[in-house]
């Protein structure tokens, strides 16, 4: 049972696409969540947090169909179908996070011993974005398709889809895996975000 001392109420409100926004709750053992669009109130969940969640709740991401919570241990969770009338909740990578983002049907997760691995809702599993990529990174943030990373010597790699010229590398060709963005290669660059494309 969890120490009552340990609890701590939260309320986040988090951007879900361009009309909607969610606010999200944590009180005690229960995670209620709205769905709002224009300013209306159109949908609502509740269920309960995992006891071995370990409070306060670090970041919350989401993509259409999930919530992604960060506890204060470094343990992802994934509340899953949250457009339908149950939300199940699972654990994601086994390895202790430092921050993730969602991107698409994956999590993009920087781990601990400077790992960045891809989590996907479809599977369940996590994989590593690139193998043998050991880069220290600083911040990520993805949008729709793509992702950036900037590293703490403020390289940015983008991958994903490039389909708007949105990874930076000027021949509008998607990309599996990180690759340096070279036009940056010349600055530091100490912060990045995303949009959808």
């Amino acid at each position: 049972m969890r120490d009552p001392g340990t609890i701590r109420d939260q309320i986040w409100i988090v951007p879900y696409n361009e009309d909607h926004t969610i606010n999200i709750s944590v009180i005690n053992n229960d995670f209620v969540m709205f769905k709002w669009y224009n300013n209306i109130k159109t949908q609502y969940f509740q269920g309960s947090i995992p006891p071995t969640l370990v409070f306060p709740i670090k970041e919350i991401d989401t993509n259409d169909d999930q919530v992604v919570m960060l506890d204060n241990s470094g343990t992802l969770w994934i509340f899953s179908d949250i457009s339908g009338e149950e939300i199940s909740i699972n654990k994601a990578v086994t390895h202790k996070v430092k921050q993730f983002k969602c991107w698409g049907d994956h999590v993009l997760v920087y781990a601990e011993n400077n790992e960045l691995l891809q989590f996907s809702f479809s599977t369940f599993d996590s994989y590593p974005v690139k193998p043998g990529l050991c880069i220290s990174v600083e911040q990520i943030a993805c949008g729709r398709d793509h992702c950036l990373i900037v590293t703490r010597s403020g390289y940015v790699y983008s991958y994903g889809s490039d389909e708007f010229g949105q990874l930076g590398n000027d021949n509008y060709t998607d990309q599996s895996e990180p690759n340096l963005i070279l036009q940056l290669s010349n600055c530091k660059v100490s912060n990045i975000a995303c949009t959808d494309y």
